[in-house]
This record gives C-alpha cells, sequence and structure tokens, in this order.
C-alpha cells in the first residue's frame, strides 16, 4: 500500500498546482463528500464481506450476492445524490459525474474486500496502483489540455480510474 499512498501524495501538489488551491479545495470537498457517501452506502457490505467470507462454503454465491447487494444499494442513493449536487452546485452533470463516481468507488470496496478476504493482497495493491496512476495521468493530460472544466475532468478521472481498478479487481478474483 505504500505505491498508491506515495502516488497519492505526488498528485495532491501536482493537481494544487494545475488548478489552484481555491479549486483543488472545492474539488477535496466533494470529493470528500464522495469517501462520506460510499463508507455509508457501502461499509456495512464490505465489513459483512470480511466478517462472513470466511465461514460460507459457497465462497463464489457469496461473493456474487455481496456485489448484487452493493450494487442495488448504491441504486437507491443514485437519484438522491444527483439531486443534491444539482441542488448546490446548480449543474445536472457534475451531479450524474459525482452520483457514478460513488458508484464506482463503492463497487471498488466491494470488489476489493472480496479479494482481500481471499488473501489476495498483492492483486488488491496492484489494483489500488492502477486506480491512482491511472487517475493522476488522466487528470493532469486533461486538466492540461481544457483546465476550465477541472470538475468534469477530475470525477471523470475518478470514474474511470475505479473502472479500470474494478476491472483488475473482476478478472483476478474470477
Amino acid at each position: 500500500t505504500i505505491l498508491p499512498a506515495l502516488i497519492a501524495g505526488i498528485a495532491v501538489p501536482v493537481l494544487k498546482n494545475l488548478l489552484g488551491t481555491e479549486a483543488y479545495g472545492e474539488f477535496s470537498i466533494y470529493f470528500n463528500a464522495v469517501l462520506i457517501c460510499t463508507a455509508i452506502t457501502t461499509g456495512w457490505i464490505t465489513q459483512s464481506i470480511y466478517r462472513f467470507y470466511n465461514t460460507v462454503s459457497d465462497k463464489k454465491l457469496f461473493a456474487k450476492l455481496s456485489i448484487d447487494i452493493a450494487i442495488r444499494t448504491q441504486l437507491f442513493f443514485y437519484v438522491p445524490i444527483i439531486i443534491v449536487v444539482w441542488y448546490l452546485k446548480e449543474d445536472l452533470f457534475l451531479g450524474i459525474l459525482i452520483s457514478i463516481a460513488v458508484f464506482m468507488n463503492s463497487m471498488q470496496f466491494a470488489y476489493l474486500s472480496i479479494a482481500q478476504s481471499s488473501f489476495l493482497s498483492r492483486k488488491t495493491i496492484f489494483s489500488e496502483t492502477i486506480r491512482s496512476v491511472s487517475y493522476i495521468v488522466i487528470a493532469t493530460i486533461f486538466l492540461l489540455i481544457i483546465p476550465q472544466q477541472y470538475f468534469y475532468i477530475l470525477f471523470m478521472a475518478i470514474i474511470v480510474s475505479y473502472g479500470l481498478s474494478i476491472l483488475y479487481s473482476r478478472i483476478q478474483t474470477r
């Protein structure tokens, strides 16, 4: 977990330099809200995976049901998140992006919980590395091209990076 932490540590000054303190600070508030929403909507699922995965006989079925529950839970919160962001920022598209970011973050939490419960720690670390590297690369490239759309760019980079992490985790835990 050191490499993803180092990459995240590099990302902050790079993004802060590209965006400025105020813009990066505003983004950080919204991204932390995404993380809080993820913890609220998915924390109980990941804790259940950690607690019960090793006690069930059909681990594949348990993993499938856990992912299904995570997806259904996220769909329940999808529209309220969009409405809140739309109200706060008066930007429907940003609300959609943030809601998708919560969904992708939650799915990654669920998949990584299964991988960790299966004692696939190297896969978990590599998945986090994929997420961290792809996020900073995508965000930096697009911010250099169109910096005025930073909220859209940063949340799209989050969605893509979590998507790549989930794809890798899903392939590696089958």
